[in-house]
């Protein structure tokens, strides 16, 4: 794979994958912004026009806020323009502005997933991604649509991250320590929400559908307890663990696709 590799990143092994600005964000983001300032030049003139001279002032200031909103999403983009991030064996490198960032896979604490699909009616008509990386010593990421093929980066970069994570989750619960993924935690005794526990005897499923965590005991309809995989830090790694130690089958999948 011929990679341009950034000097900081040069530790972090070979180059695995590659993922640069949205062709198509940046074509949405100029046709929008140049949009807004052609109206916001276009408006005052017409209503000079209309107003014959009166309220000159008023009317001119009308196309601002729509020159202002142009202007800052083109800065916005500016900002954007050369983000790229590279995957390698070791970690990864983010750059943006001139600026590189590199991180390694053991330094990853936390990892959320964020697929959001919208539907009118019964047709699906757009899907949205948005992936938060936060490191051990605070630095956070985010990877969206302004990133192409930022599907395939999530489910990469999730689980690469997985793969160092899930062996220290397991080593913690065979210690009898409560894994913790923020409002849900597991342990021998079961899986945990707050203050209440669910004996893994006690549970049915563990499923997963269009971006919801879901949780059944066993002999009730309604869930156990329930919420979204954008709110679940390390999702691959919570269903990996309770897939392991659950006495019921796991379902589901997070894709992001």
């Amino acid at each position: 794979m011929d990679i341009e590799i950034p000097p900081e990143a040069y530790n972090l092994g070979t180059p695995t994958a590659e993922y640069s600005t949205n062709p198509r964000s940046k074509k949405d983001v100029l046709l929008s912004g140049g949009a807004f300032i052609l109206l916001g030049l276009v408006v005052p003139i017409i209503g000079l026009l209309v107003a014959k001279g009166k309220d000159t002032l008023q009317v001119v200031a009308t196309g601002l806020p729509l020159i202002f909103i142009g202007g800052f999403a083109i800065l916005n983009y500016m900002r954007h323009h050369d983000l790229r991030v590279l995957l390698y064996e070791n970690g990864f490198s983010h750059t943006r502005s001139g600026k590189t960032e590199v991180a390694r896979w053991d330094e990853v604490d936390k990892v959320w997933q964020d697929v959001t699909e919208t539907y009118r009616g019964n047709v699906h008509t757009n899907t949205t991604h948005r992936y938060k990386v936060k490191l051990d010593d605070g630095r956070k990421y985010v990877f969206d649509e302004k990133l192409g093929k930022v599907a395939a980066l999530g489910n990469a970069l999730q689980k690469r991250c997985a793969e160092y994570m899930l062996p220290r989750a397991q080593e913690a619960y065979e210690a009898g320590e409560a894994v913790s993924f923020d409002k849900f935690s597991l342990s021998r005794a079961g899986i945990s929400k707050g203050d209440k526990t669910l004996p893994w005897q006690e549970v049915e499923s563990v499923e997963v559908r269009r971006g919801t965590l879901h949780i059944k005991k066993k002999g009730q309809d309604r869930d156990w307890a329930f919420a979204m995989v954008s709110k679940v830090p390390n999702p691959m790694v919570f269903m990996a663990l309770a897939k392991q130690h659950g006495p019921s089958p796991v379902q589901g999948q997070l894709r992001s696709e």
